[in-house]
């Protein structure tokens, strides 16, 4: 069987770049399993999969991937889902080339397939990260494009001794993609409105993760 799950040697996923913020870091498991797959189809598999993640038509690519293997499609969809959440990793995270190509070589892949990934993602990562601001400004027609934050000191009086409890001034920048226009939000939070902002974000994270993938 080209993709039998229970073959698939365990790997140590924890310390990977691609794995960041996964809760379930096992769902990149069959990245080395590329490898079964002839070696001249592996460029238009990757590319196939690039191709929905850059809003073209990327199923045909991936039958006639399957129908050159002579195996169903639904045979390949695990391998299918994880490079697409690899890839979608990737560009959610700002994973370099080199970052790439050293989960890759701590997954121990062969380094010629190692190459075609690294040189599909370069190839097809401005395209693909488009397509995914083009997706998230369905919901909504503004996106945040940049944020800045520094730490507020409220002097109680001109001694330094009654010093207040320190707060946190966050700057965002939200990019209107009708105007293109950028429009600076202000928000002053105590330390426990930050941690509680950061559970929420993580939750918030998590959910779209799973929705996405």
């Amino acid at each position: 069987e080209v993709l039998n799950t229970r073959t698939v040697v365990k790997k140590h996923m924890a310390e990977l770049h691609c794995t960041k913020y996964l809760f379930d870091k096992s769902r990149l498991r069959l990245l080395p399993k590329i490898k079964t797959l002839p070696e001249k189809l592996i460029p238009k598999f990757l590319h196939a999969i690039l191709d929905d993640l850059s809003g073209l038509h990327g199923e045909e690519a991936k039958r006639e991937t399957a129908k050159e293997m002579g195996v169903e499609v639904e045979q390949l969809s695990p391998l299918i889902d994880c490079y697409r959440l690899f890839f979608k990793q990737i560009i959610r995270h700002e994973i370099s080339p080199d970052q790439i190509r050293e989960d890759l070589q701590a997954l121990k892949m062969e380094e010629e397939i190692i190459n075609t990934i690294v040189n599909a993602v370069i190839a097809r990562r401005f395209t693909a990260k488009a397509a995914a601001v083009r997706n998230t400004t369905k919901i909504s027609g503004s996106y945040l494009a940049d944020f800045d934050w520094k730490i507020h000191l409220n002097l109680g009086s001109d001694k330094i001794s009654k010093v207040k409890r320190p707060s946190i001034l966050l700057s965002l920048m939200i990019r209107d993609t009708a105007t293109g226009k950028d429009e600076e939000t202000l928000l002053e939070l105590s330390p426990e409105e930050l941690s509680a902002l950061i559970d929420r974000l993580r939750e918030l994270h998590g959910a779209m993760v799973q929705l996405r993938s």
